[in-house]
């Protein structure tokens, strides 16, 4: 059986994870904050909050914490939907066990957008 030129079964057109990873020192990824999950544990991975990004490019960028990463989760969570949110591996610190991998030190950053919604408090005409 020949391939005809456009087969939709073709690795071409296998979609490209959005999952972001940092992998070097200094990698960093940011944009408009779009959807906020969380995640129960699932084999290796701890539970965690997932944190879906909208780049300048259009294409989206998920950006996984792990839940008991409490300084990233806390500041992470200051953002609201529609605010700009970013976070950059800063370094490695060295394991507090022989043998395991060296934790990734992650730095939040967010610009509050001023919408109707971050403006609001409930209490306009109070």
């Amino acid at each position: 059986m020949t391939k005809e030129k456009d087969d939709l079964i073709d690795e071409s057109n296998i979609p490209k994870s959005d999952w972001f990873l940092f992998e070097n020192i200094g990698d960093s990824v940011g944009g408009t904050l779009i959807d906020i999950q969380d995640r129960p544990a699932k084999g290796m991975y701890p539970p965690q909050r997932v944190f879906t990004l909208r780049k300048k490019t259009g294409e989206t960028a998920r950006v996984g914490i792990p839940l008991k990463k409490d300084y990233v989760i806390g500041r992470a969570n200051t953002a609201k939907l529609g605010d700009e949110l970013g976070f950059k591996f800063i370094k490695e610190i060295p394991p507090t066990i022989k043998g395991f991998s060296p934790a990734k030190s992650i730095e939040v950053y967010v610009r509050h957008i001023n919408t109707v919604a971050n403006e609001d408090d409930g209490m306009a005409g109070y």
